[in-house]
């Protein structure tokens, strides 16, 4: 008997950590976006935070980051580029550049050099001492979106892309996907 109840113990206890790791993995994108409140369904600031967060811990763990700086003895510096729109819905790209930059550069793990709209305004600077850095690679991305319509519900997936290419060799060097999902209800009245 005592044998039994260790065989079951050990079955349940198999289930249980079966079960902890396979539904997380299909569950977290609605886990992420259910915490906190989203007023409408669209892209917002809370998807800029998740996105960010996720791409800054992608790039703190990659290894041509690391190797860049091991055999330059620096940091990489970077240029932001363009991050394209190519969803089906208006979002300010520069403001997810512009995050994105400050939470990398918070990280520590880049060193960013001005982008081509803030270089004349250095070039112009009373102090013309400094040397203006230039680039190891740039910052680029594209976000884009998928809507499915049900008869109840309504999808919004979002696939965010960042690379950074080398400006010499225009090899990407690092690239990192995000995926935001938002399942919400729809009225009757939705077509």
């Amino acid at each position: 008997m005592n044998f039994m109840k260790k065989q079951g113990l050990f079955f349940f206890t198999l289930i249980i950590a079966f079960y902890s790791v396979v539904f997380p993995i299909y569950a977290s994108p609605a886990q992420r976006t259910s915490k906190v409140k989203d007023i409408n369904g669209f892209w917002n600031e809370n998807d800029i935070r998740i996105v960010t967060k996720t791409i800054v811990q992608k790039i703190g763990e990659s290894d041509k980051i690391r190797e860049f700086s091991k055999e330059n003895g620096r940091k990489p510096f970077v240029v932001v580029g363009r991050i394209k729109n190519e969803s089906s819905e208006r979002i300010d790209t520069k403001l997810v550049a512009k995050k994105l930059q400050d939470a990398i550069i918070e990280s520590g793990t880049i060193e960013f050099v001005a982008d081509k709209d803030e270089r004349p305004l250095l070039e112009n600077a009373e102090n013309t001492e400094n040397t203006v850095i230039g680039a190891d690679f740039m910052l680029t991305g594209t976000v884009k979106s998928l809507v499915e319509n049900g008869k109840k519900e309504q999808q919004r997936v979002y696939f965010v892309t960042i690379q950074l290419v080398d400006v010499q060799t225009h090899k990407i060097i690092f690239s990192a996907d995000e995926k935001i999902i938002k399942i919400f209800k729809t009225s009757k009245n939705h077509y």
